[in-house]
Order: C-alpha cells, then structure tokens, then sequence
C-alpha cells in the first residue's frame, strides 16, 4: 500500500470510529457505515496491521461495544460480526481484543446461527 492511500485509509477510519461513537438513530444510517467500515478492511493485509493500527483503534474499539454486540436489530449484529471476523483476520495470530471482550464476540457470532 503507497502512502498516499495509507493516509487515505486511515482517514476513513477515524472518520468511521468518530461516526459509531454515539450511534446513529437509524438502523439503515448505522448499516451504511457498518458495511464502509467492513468494506475499507477487506482491503487491508495481514502485513499492514502495524501501519494501520493506530488508525483503527478507535474503530475496532467502538465495534466491540455491547449496544453494537447487543443491538436489538439481528442485521446490526450480523455486520457487526462480519466486521470482527476481518479484523480478526487482519490481527491473527494477535488477537485484537481482551479475553473477555473475545467471549463476547465469540458469544454474538454462535447466538446469531440459532436464527438460522
């Protein structure tokens, strides 16, 4: 990745991190940022993690949050989901977040299979 679209990246991810710090009241304006903030790190390399960490670190951090983990809509928590198994991705063999934190994505990712 250039410079140029490194700073690019990590621009949209502050700019993705400050739009989840108070959620949106709609679920679709919530979606939408979901889905941008999934789609910027399908982008993204394991290798690219270090340059990038900083940058995502008050995104991912939001991402983890409960009312996101918890949000009443099933579509939110799928996305939500979606988006941690990427940074999961990017961060292995890393893990991105605290022990317990893990417990609860692993608990969201197996509760959103029992709908299925």
């Amino acid at each position: 990745m250039d410079l140029s679209s490194e700073g690019n990246m990590k621009a949209r991810f502050q700019k993705l991190g400050r739009a989840l710090k108070y959620l949106p009241p709609s679920k679709d304006e919530l979606l939408k940022i979901l889905e941008e903030a999934t789609s910027c790190l399908k982008t993204i390399e394991q290798d690219d993690y270090g340059s990038m960490f900083l940058a995502r670190d008050s995104l991912f951090m939001q991402l983890a949050r409960h009312e996101l983990l918890d949000h009443e809509n099933g579509e939110v928590r799928i996305m939500v989901i979606f988006y941690i198994s990427e940074v999961i991705r990017i961060t292995t063999p890393k893990l991105p977040y605290c022990d317990v934190i893990m417990e609860d994505i692993f608990e969201v990712m197996v509760g959103s299979f029992q709908g299925l």
